[in-house]
């Protein structure tokens, strides 16, 4: 089998790594960060991608090296890694499960144009999505994500380019406006999935293996960090449109974005018929729409994916069986759905709350993958560079001054 033949059958695991985070990250905080503040947090977008890109990328990495998961590894380092990475992953996996859930039905509720409680409706898309990936497997969630991201690419770009025809009115913001509190919780709030939760690197070992074993022929590690690189730097540019979008459309018309679901998405879609013409509602509609469908699809397998992976790891277990996989997803998403009931009327708020914890948590996660990756596991030629070391230790202080930051904050008022 040629290069270029394994580079094409590895396509996957970086395609669906792309299709989790261009969600609720990018579609919502990153249209809010340039609704609210205009042009001043696009450096923030870029820096938080640039730190954290070392510790997903450990994800990668650690597969293509071992054939095994961060999971797996956490387990086989020392065994209270896993109780911590387990700790950590419900302390967040139900709120992000409801976040995503819940603003995916409202896009989708939209886009279909019909008047359905959105609370029903989350319901109705987490039952339809736990029936397609049980049905489909790997196979339908990597075939889903490729389809998803070609037509969210294409939509989002013609609607960027259509966006830039508007007049910005954007001012940067003072220093002080910048690093005010309210200001520094949002940003917090940003980059908690900027551009995904840190604790969803694993996902990308699980998914690599997955896609590995699948493979006639193994790839190199370099083939994987590669794809792994072209899904990250895909999503991190979709964040950028979607904040130049963002700005160009809501930023100094007087719009307040609202804290409900339904109308939230409503006026997503409505800024762009208004300002452009109703001929564009549905490529705006589509492409929210196939964005955040995507993204719940990918946070059902991951979370069950990983929850599974833990469970059979803590009980010794070799293999879980497929009824592991199908009580994960149904009791994911019915704590999931008890959130979003107690949410319904306060999206942005169930999104702030999901965003922030996942910064919260994510110094504990890059530490750990940080040592995993220099670990016993890993030959020395197989480990990153000079480059990569300098920007871990640089994201590592990153993610653990502005936590310190943001709790201080939060507990002074």
């Amino acid at each position: 089998m040629s290069t270029t033949t394994n580079w094409k059958a590895l396509l996957g695991p970086g395609i669906l790594f792309a299709t989790t985070c261009i969600g609720v990250s990018h579609l919502v905080q990153s249209t809010r960060a340039g609704a609210d503040y205009g042009n001043s947090l696009w450096w923030i977008i870029i820096l938080a991608n640039l730190l954290k890109y070392p510790f997903f990328e450990f994800g990668s990495r650690y597969a293509a090296v071992t054939g095994r998961s961060l999971i797996a590894g956490y387990a086989a380092h020392k065994r209270w890694w896993l109780v911590m990475y387990f700790v950590l992953m419900l302390i967040t996996m139900f709120t992000v499960t409801a976040a995503v859930s819940f603003v995916t039905a409202a896009m989708v509720g939209q886009f279909i144009g019909l008047a359905i409680d959105p609370v029903l409706l989350t319901g109705l898309l987490l039952a339809a999505g736990i029936i397609l990936l049980q049905v489909g497997k790997f196979k339908s969630l990597d075939f889903s994500a490729k389809v998803i991201t070609i037509v969210l690419t294409i939509t989002t770009l013609v609607a960027f380019v259509l966006a830039l025809g508007q007049p910005s009115q954007a001012n940067t913001l003072t220093v002080d406006q910048l690093f005010s509190d309210g200001s520094v919780l949002f940003i917090v709030a940003l980059m908690g999935w900027m551009p995904t939760a840190l604790d969803l690197s694993s996902w990308n070992s699980l998914w690599t293996v997955e896609k590995m074993q699948s493979m006639i022929e193994k790839p190199t590690v370099n083939q994987v960090l590669k794809e792994f690189a072209l899904g990250y730097v895909l999503s991190a540019v979709m964040a950028l449109l979607f904040m130049v979008m963002g700005e160009r459309m809501f930023f100094g018309k007087g719009v307040i974005l609202s804290d409900n679901s339904v109308v939230f998405a409503g006026q997503i879609v409505s800024i762009y018929t208004e300002v452009i013409g109703a001929w564009v509602y549905p490529i705006v509609s589509i492409a929210a729409a196939t964005t955040m469908i995507g993204t719940m699809l990918t946070i059902l397998d991951g979370y069950s994916r990983a929850s599974v992976e833990v469970v059979s790891l803590l009980a010794r277990r070799t293999k879980a069986s497929i009824y592991s996989d199908v009580l994960a997803k149904v009791l994911l998403s019915g704590v999931a759905m008890v959130i979003v009931a107690g949410f319904s009327t306060r999206m942005k708020s169930l999104v702030d709350l999901a965003t922030s914890i996942s910064f919260l948590i994510a110094p504990f996660i890059a530490w750990m993958n940080l040592k995993l990756v220099f670990g016993r596991d890993i030959p020395v030629e197989h480990r990153p560079g000079r480059f990569l070391q300098v920007l871990s230790a640089l994201g590592l202080i990153f993610l653990i001054g502005f936590s310190i930051w943001y709790l201080w904050i939060l507990f002074k008022n």
